[in-house]
């Protein structure tokens, strides 16, 4: 239950003794902390909450180019269910922007991350141990929006970027990275239910478009042209667009993203209709092309949905959002690092799913892959090989030019033609598991 409480602000440039006694007691004889008092003590803004005028919690404010750093909060034991901490944090937000700072950040012991999401922060990096060899994240609350979109923040374990060495650098991305896993696992079931949208228009013969920009868009495309190779489709099946056309995917056009018009008029050209699925890609969440190429599919009644790497989106106003937030990149604004990284490994994922669920996938064998080069022709006759139990013979005998490694399975399997095997390929709904009699 809370109690009565006043809060002083102490703005001095010395360390107030109450705020000294508190974070004695509870830094370093508590916690056991032994570099608890340091200079920044001297530039810092102090806040004291009091409790029926006892001392009772403290924390100390920074302002940094980055924003507002909060640091030092401590609440004495008898008072910690007295919502002293919520009230010292709140009051520091309250000053921060006062002070024009458009977030608050703070560098937290792994074990509070749970108040601090409570209070409505975010966490923007993995566990380090730079603080005495305690687990630490860098979490953050955004005061106000414009420029501030997670995608454009700064973030604070790469302040010293550039001072590094490789081998830190290399820790430290790699940190980094490992939060986008760990986004992809949090949001699985909403993956797993796109890719579930994704087969059922295309299981009606639709197609699978992806519309970006930038990187969004590249990754995109290159899903998109990987896929005929992989799975033996059409080249028109899975179809990549990008803001500035073809050439930007290897001369990239940043202007080509900011008209709406061009995203419309790009779904325009392949003249989408109720069939397909149209999945926008976008980092920042709000790219013009990328919304108007939403909005023309929804017109002409495609499904559709958007991954984006922020909270909030625009897009979601017309489709289904997935949100991949894994925090702001090493260099501010880079989105081809942890967001693009999120995006790619969505895209395998989504497309991966789909393909073996209408079965050019069987087991974990590429069964319907174009076998157009020396490599892939080895591979098909193992592939052949492998699920038959037939020779190397009998396996070359059969994979002639412009027969998948299914149609020559059922074939040798059931002992039919090759128009027969593909007629029960056909019933089966392209999936060898589900072929009569064939017994795979």
């Amino acid at each position: 239950m809370e109690k009565d409480m006043t809060l002083r602000i102490e703005t001095v440039r010395s360390l107030p003794d109450e705020a000294r006694l508190i974070r004695d007691q509870v830094f370093i004889q508590e916690q056991g902390f032994t570099k608890e008092f340091d200079a920044d003590d001297e530039r810092a803004a102090h806040l004291i909450a009091f409790v029926d005028d006892q001392a009772a919690g403290t924390c100390r404010l920074l302002m940094e180019n980055d924003g507002c750093h909060l640091q030092r909060l401590a609440v004495l034991p008898k008072f910690r269910s007295c919502g002293v901490a919520s009230a010292l944090v709140s009051e520091s937000e309250r000053q921060a922007l006062a002070c024009g700072a458009g977030q608050v950040i703070l560098h937290a012991q792994l074990q509070a991350e749970p108040f601090y999401r409570k209070n409505g922060y975010v966490r923007i990096t993995e566990p380090d141990l730079e603080d005495e060899g305690v687990p630490h994240i860098w979490m953050r609350h955004t005061l106000k929006q414009g420029t501030d979109r997670i995608t454009e923040q700064s973030n604070p374990a790469s302040a010293r970027f550039s001072s590094m060495s490789a081998l830190e650098a290399v820790r430290l991305m790699n940190r980094e990275d490992a939060r986008v896993l760990e986004v992809i696992q949090e949001k699985a079931p909403e993956i797993a239910r796109m890719a579930e949208d994704i087969t059922s228009s295309l299981r009606q013969g639709g197609r699978l478009i992806y519309a970006g920009a930038g990187t969004s868009g590249r990754l995109g495309v290159l899903d998109a042209v990987e896929c005929p190779p992989t799975f033996g489709v059409d080249y028109d099946r899975v179809i990549g667009l990008v803001a500035g056309g073809v050439s930007a995917f290897g001369i990239p056009d940043e202007t080509a993203e900011d008209s709406e018009e061009a995203g419309a008029a790009a779904l325009e050209a392949l003249r989408s209709g109720s069939r397909d699925f149209v999945l926008g890609i976008a980092a920042s969440g709000r790219t013009p092309f990328v919304m108007g190429a939403l909005r023309s599919a929804r017109k002409h009644g495609s499904s559709v949905a958007a991954i984006v790497c922020t909270p909030d989106s625009p897009f979601a106003a017309v489709a289904p959002v997935l949100s991949l937030v894994c925090g702001p990149e090493i260099i501010t604004g880079s989105t081809r690092l942890k967001a693009g990284t999120a995006c790619k490994l969505v895209l395998n994922m989504l497309s991966t799913i789909v393909f073996t669920r209408l079965g050019c996938v069987y087991g974990n064998e590429m069964v319907d892959m174009r076998p157009d080069n020396e490599k892939l022709k080895v591979r098909a006759i193992d592939m052949l090989m492998r699920i038959t139990g037939c020779s190397r013979t009998e396996a070359e005998e059969l994979l002639v030019p412009g027969r998948s490694v299914k149609t020559a399975a059922v074939m040798h399997r059931l002992r039919v033609d090759e128009e027969t095997a593909r007629q029960l390929l056909e019933t089966a709904g392209g999936r060898l598991e589900d072929v009569e009699g064939g017994g795979f």
